[in-house]
């Protein structure tokens, strides 16, 4: 699966990403793919958005 995203000035208001979506993701496997969008929406770096994908894997496992 290819993931291909607009930068976030050029969304339409109804494809704004959320952490919940990115969780979708990171549960089909793509962790990889669940942390580039984390950085994506956050501009965060890799260790923090590694950290918070697995955080919101285990908030959406609750």
């Amino acid at each position: 699966m290819t993931l291909t995203t607009l930068p976030l000035d050029e969304r339409e208001s109804d494809e704004q990403l959320t952490d919940q979506q990115i969780g979708n993701v990171a549960k089909t496997g793509n962790l990889l793919g669940a942390v580039r969008l984390y950085r994506l929406l956050h501009s965060v770096g890799l260790n923090e958005a590694r950290d918070a994908v697995q955080r919101i894997l285990t908030e959406q496992q609750n």
